[in-house]
């Protein structure tokens, strides 16, 4: 009968939860109301394991202080109940009671913990103890501060404020505090002690804690904004609200959610909390229920995209239909989607239409019209997510600020912007995948200070300045056409690139530019039609495997190595298997500023000038082949075999 009625009260619960706020709903992810255990016994590790997911430490178990109890004993008068022992004139967590953490197995923004409790007739509750609660990240516990990116906890406590001798005279009845530990609990100078906020009756009298008793203990947490102090903390005792907070501050970083039931009771303190006589405290009926992520509509649930906003929790999906004219900051980590046909246009021209002010954003499937930035993502916010978002007429399209790492940008359009199309800086591991930038009055795309990039199938078209720039070390840049653009079309410096199957064509200056590029890799790459050379390696350039590339049609050389006197020298490359054909200048130039470069098995034909030209010092050549440059062969004579 007893779980029929728990089920019953869970079904309850969950309506009531679904009907509150659009979209939510809460899920049971943990029960344990240790009726699988038919007879009484000593808990041992096995149980432990099988009860509560195998935690990977645990205090009490071992030590012989948890057991089965049955029928009279158990809540109900019926099934099975955990009994907990704290063995007579000792404190602590490793002589009293019994610790460990349960593993939820997931990862939540909202969780509510129920549990039943009984103190045994005739208790000496002393100076208090600790009970259980959730918890999240490391859960400090003792004197360790709770910094907003290590953990939090959320434990309870008995508590009398006894300031006599243990057992003299005993303390038979208590008050009950909550004990979470968070970032604003009492370790950052506000006042607060983290053992002293009282539980309290809804005249504002502490609750008072009787032996004998069983008592239904309930608590709920929503983890807050990183940015803000807004996280939840409440408990009932006997479904009577006992604590209501709105104003804690259990996180700095989204990364840190409630992912754990701290199972924690013992007597402690120091030695003055020591117990005065063996004493036991029964538990039973443990559940958490986590609000799963919902899925908030506009205008079916929220009139305005804001007041869906304000509502959403983190991890929520926001999704718009219909234009809107508005100015958008997203501070919390949530899916932020339109449809087909979606527009947002800017309500202040002179910010953003969408700012994102937190990390672990995701921006999708929306048309964004004008503003200073179609997008901007400030400086701090990793892991944001921009994907197939089309941006027209703002003054910068997609700006990303520094430290935004582990960034991707999918499937964006962006075109009539009046500076670049998208502008990336100090950022590690950035994706731009497939995106376009056509007629921006800047480039098309720009990196600054940038590691690990990933530029790869996006176009850069009819811009005002170049196609591509990147400067960063360790990129890697696939299947990307730079078109008709004014200036260099990809100009590259960093170390470690890899610059593979990418096209220049029609470029005001030269296709391919790099400068103190050393140890990359350009293969497959196609430079052609371009106003000056199809690639160079202006200086500072060493190490780089030049391989299978075609420089054709272009109006100066098809490639050069090392420029005039005055730059720095380019060592150490190697060119092989490249073709050089129809360009108005040499086929291959190596510069005055060029050493030790190997030119190895390319092919230079129907360049106006010479197939091959050397300038350099100690640069070797062999295998290489030409046919009807303008001024022949090479220059000196004798370096290609024609």
């Amino acid at each position: 009968m007893r779980k029929n009625f728990k089920q019953i009260l869970s079904c309850v619960i969950l309506v009531a939860l679904t009907f509150a706020v659009p979209g939510i709903s809460q899920d049971l992810v943990f029960e344990n109301d240790f009726d699988q255990h038919t007879t009484a016994k000593l808990y041992e590790s096995d149980d432990l394991d099988a009860d509560w997911s195998e935690p990977i430490w645990e205090d009490g178990v071992r030590e012989e202080r948890v057991s089965i109890v049955t029928g009279a004993d158990a809540f109900g008068g019926e099934g099975s109940s955990l009994a907990v022992a704290y063995p007579a004139d000792v404190h602590g967590t490793k002589l009293t009671g019994a610790q460990w953490q349960l593993d939820l197995g997931a990862e939540y923004e909202e969780a509510t913990l129920t549990y039943r409790l009984k103190f045994a007739e005739g208790f000496d509750f002393v100076r208090g103890g600790k009970l259980p609660g959730l918890a999240g990240g490391s859960a400090p516990s003792g004197s360790e501060q709770a910094t907003g990116f290590n953990g939090w906890t959320g434990r309870l406590m008995w508590r009398t404020d006894f300031d006599g001798t243990s057992g003299d005279p005993q303390q038979l009845v208590s008050q009950a505090i909550s004990y979470a530990k968070h970032v604003n609990s009492g370790f950052d100078g506000d006042g607060v002690q983290e053992d002293k906020e009282y539980l309290e009756d809804a005249n504002g009298d502490p609750i008072q804690i009787d032996s004998g008793v069983w008592y239904k203990i309930t608590q709920r947490v929503k983890m807050n904004d990183p940015t803000e102090a807004n996280g939840v903390l409440q408990i009932w005792v006997d479904d009577q609200l006992v604590l209501d907070r709105s104003d804690i501050r259990f996180r700095k970083t989204s990364k840190l959610k409630i992912d754990m039931v701290y199972f924690s009771t013992f007597f402690g303190g120091n030695s003055d909390w020591k117990t005065s006589k063996d004493e036991i405290v029964f538990f039973d009926d443990f559940e958490v229920t986590a609000a799963t992520p919902r899925f908030i509509k506009v205008p079916d649930h929220y009139p305005t995209i804001q007041e869906a906003l304000d509502a959403a929790n983190p991890e929520d999906t926001v999704a718009v239909r219909g234009t809107h004219t508005v100015n958008l900051i997203l501070d919390k980590n949530i899916r932020f989607r339109g449809y087909t046909g979606t527009k947002l246009i800017v309500d202040d021209p002179n910010q953003p239409v969408i700012t994102v002010a937190t990390s672990d954003v995701q921006v999708k499937r929306l048309e964004i019209e004008g503003g200073s930035e179609g997008v901007l993502v400030l400086s701090g916010n990793e892991g944001v997510r921009i994907n197939d978002v089309d941006i027209q007429d703002a003054q910068r399209g997609i700006s990303v600020q520094a430290d935004c790492h582990n960034l991707l940008v999918r499937k964006c359009d962006i075109s009539f912007c009046e500076l670049e199309g998208v502008r990336v800086t100090g950022v590690t591991n950035a994706k731009v995948i497939d995106c376009e930038c056509i007629r921006n009055g800047d480039s098309g795309f720009t990196f600054f200070d940038v590691h690990d990039l990933v530029l790869e199938g996006c176009v850069s078209k009819s811009n005002g300045a170049m196609g591509f720039g990147v400067l960063g070390d360790d990129a890697y840049l696939f299947d990307n056409k730079s078109i008709n653009n004014p200036d260099v079309g990809f100009w590259l410096t960093g170390d470690n690139m890899n610059v593979v199957d990418n096209e220049s064509r029609s470029s005001g200056l030269h296709g391919f530019n790099f400068g103190s590029v050393s140890d990359g890799t350009m293969v497959d790459n196609y430079s052609r039609n371009n106003k000056q050379a199809g690639f160079v390696w202006a200086q500072s350039c060493s190490r780089n495997s030049i391989i299978d590339n075609l420089a054709r049609r272009n109006q100066l050389d098809g490639y050069v190595i090392g420029v005039e006197e005055g730059n720095s020298l380019s060592s150490n490359n190697v060119l092989e298997f490249n073709v050089a054909d129809d360009n108005g200048g040499n086929g291959f130039y190596c510069g005055v500023q060029s050493a030790l470069t190997e030119v190895l098995f390319n092919h230079s034909e129907d360049n106006d000038l010479f197939g091959y030209v050397d300038r350099g010092q100690d640069n070797f050549f062999n295998g290489n082949s030409c046919d009807d440059n303008g001024s022949g062969s090479s220059d000196p004579p004798g370096i290609c075999d024609d």
